[in-house]
């Protein structure tokens, strides 16, 4: 069947005929293939790679675009009765609400803070393993590009789109190897630019689209981190602290993919 590229631009949408279907080796493989599809981006970008899987993509873009790397370690904020429904998000920078989900569910504040400060003891530890000590990198009035390994439901990446929203970058792009149609095109509305090489129409899981998909652990997140330090652009020395307000302008976004052959998506979708 044709394989078709998905092109989103001002909210005009349009199915192109393209080349074969594709499937991705590994993660590495994914990355260096997503580098082909983001050229032209930004001055001065920041790569934010998703733990844990989506570092090892990101790591493969930064080195791509000779660009900088970091890791957005981002906690969903649940509904301890219904935890399909994200509250907010927690990163080290802060905290995001979803005003209206918790003005819809009726959720206190103090009972919000409390579930928020589950997650922020997490994000904090996570941080601390994955950067061997190193602070974060200041996000204000810089052009940050989100990675990970597939788009599934999108709620990882919403809540860290929304989250890093909260820090006024300049400009928010998010790259992906491969995501579930509908959720592509949802999610298109959280960023300034969304690339998506695999658009699937049939959307089981993200594994089904590489053909090796092993776990990612801490250690390998660590590593990747680490190795990418010593090997940063010379003239990458942004401040590591979160404070400060950038300019926050959202240029408008496009969206380029290639969607597998059209079909029902199962219901069943592990992944991010």
């Amino acid at each position: 069947m044709k394989t078709c590229a998905l092109v989103v631009k001002r909210g005009v949408r349009a199915l192109v005929p393209a080349g074969s279907n594709q499937r991705f080796a590994d993660r590495r493989d994914a990355g260096r293939q997503l580098v082909t599809h983001a050229r032209g981006l930004p001055g001065g970008l920041l790569v934010l790679g998703l733990p844990r899987g989506g570092v090892v993509v990101a790591a493969e873009v930064a080195a791509g675009l000779v660009v900088e790397l970091d890791v957005l370690v981002v906690r969903k904020v649940v509904h301890p009765d219904r935890p399909e429904l994200a509250l907010g998000a927690v990163t080290a920078g802060g905290t995001v609400r979803n005003e209206t989900l918790l003005r819809r569910l009726g959720v206190p504040a103090e009972q919000f803070a409390a579930l928020a400060a589950v997650q922020a003891e997490e994000v904090l530890r996570h941080e601390r393993e994955f950067r061997s000590g190193r602070p974060p990198l200041a996000l204000a009035g810089r052009a940050v590009l989100l990675v990970d390994d597939g788009l599934a439901t999108g709620a990882t990446a919403r809540a860290a789109a929304q989250a890093v929203r909260a820090q006024r970058p300049s400009w928010l792009g998010l790259a992906v190897p491969v995501g579930a149609a509908d959720v592509v095109a949802a999610v298109t509305a959280e960023v300034d630019l969304l690339v998506c090489p695999v658009v699937a129409a049939v959307f089981r899981s993200v594994s089904r689209f590489y053909a090796e998909f092993p776990q990612t652990s801490d250690d390998e997140v660590r590593a990747v981190l680490d190795a990418s330090v010593t090997s940063q652009p010379v003239d990458a020395h942004p401040p590591r602290h979160l404070d400060g307000v950038g300019p926050g302008g959202h240029p408008p976004g496009w969206v380029i993919s290639r969607n597998r052959p059209a079909g029902r998506r199962s219901p069943g979708r592990p992944g991010g």
